[in-house]
């Protein structure tokens, strides 16, 4: 079975950063710094439904552009037609080995073709916007990032590299959401302490979701979603596979590249 080293990403971007007039990084000022992907490409995958059975094809794209901006795609979906696409662009740090991200985007569907909005982040701005449910072209409701941006949508599986590797216990960020009204949620990120066993291989599974003590949590199993994401267990940073809900309140499904066979992957209740 062919290793490639495959990069994901749940979101969107547009185009390449411009200057701006202030004390601003060039690149934007968001304070995650990302790994450089190992690999770059265009990679077959599929989309898996809770049962491990394949209900369509998907995609992973991630490209090096120019002046050193990475442009990542992903992109899952259902035979009734409901849809999940995201993009996200990063750039360079100068002086400073990794990435930072700049833009963001993702736009999913339920099987009727009704559009949930756009959610666009853009790290350069200092913005984040969600267009109406229902009307992608309509006005969209704009909110202010904080001076320390700790958004991270779509690039995770590099974001959480480290923690798959056992270079960290936990990882704490943000997701911007537009369901509810725009907002910024805190979420932590964990690493499984057991391999599980995915194929031939042992598979790190990580785990995240929304923070919430632990009463809360109790409470709340069963009404957030399971998202986590699958590494190789030989190098910690090769993925293979991770779960989202496909739309708002939509169901579950697992995206995984070609190759990788989900029903051994075992659905865990979060962080």
């Amino acid at each position: 079975m062919p290793k490639h080293r495959l990069c994901l990403a749940r979101v969107a971007l547009l185009t390449v950063a411009v200057a701006l007039g202030s004390a601003r990084a060039t690149w934007g000022e968001s304070g995650i710094v990302l790994p450089y992907p190992s690999e770059f490409g265009s990679y077959k995958a599929h989309t898996y439904d809770e049962a491990g059975r394949r209900i369509a094809d998907a995609e992973l794209v991630i490209e090096q552009r120019a002046r050193g901006i990475v442009y990542m795609y992903v992109r899952g979906g259902a035979m009734d037609g409901a849809r999940n696409e995201a993009h996200a662009e990063l750039g360079p740090i100068e002086g400073k080995p990794g990435l930072r991200l700049l833009r963001e985007q993702s736009h999913s569907h339920d099987p009727d073709g009704y559009s949930f909005g756009i959610l666009r982040v853009d790290h350069v701005r200092g913005e984040a916007s969600c267009t109406p449910p229902g009307d992608p072209t309509g006005p969209p409701k704009v909110v202010p990032l904080p001076d320390d941006d700790r958004v991270v949508n779509v690039p995770l599986n590099l974001f959480f590299a480290p923690l798959a590797r056992g270079e960290v216990e936990t990882l704490s960020f943000q997701i911007f959401l537009c369901r509810g009204g725009p907002r910024r949620v805190d979420f932590d990120a964990r690493r499984s302490p057991e391999l599980r066993l995915l194929d031939d291989r042992a598979v790190i599974e990580v785990t995240y979701g929304p923070r919430l003590n632990r009463m809360l949590r109790w409470l709340a199993r069963g009404f957030t979603p399971n998202l986590a994401f699958w590494f190789d267990a030989a190098d910690g940073s090769t993925y293979l596979a991770h779960r989202l809900p496909l739309y708002s309140k939509g169901p579950e499904v697992v995206i995984a590249r070609e190759g990788v066979s989900v029903q051994s992957l075992s659905v865990s209740s979060g962080p």
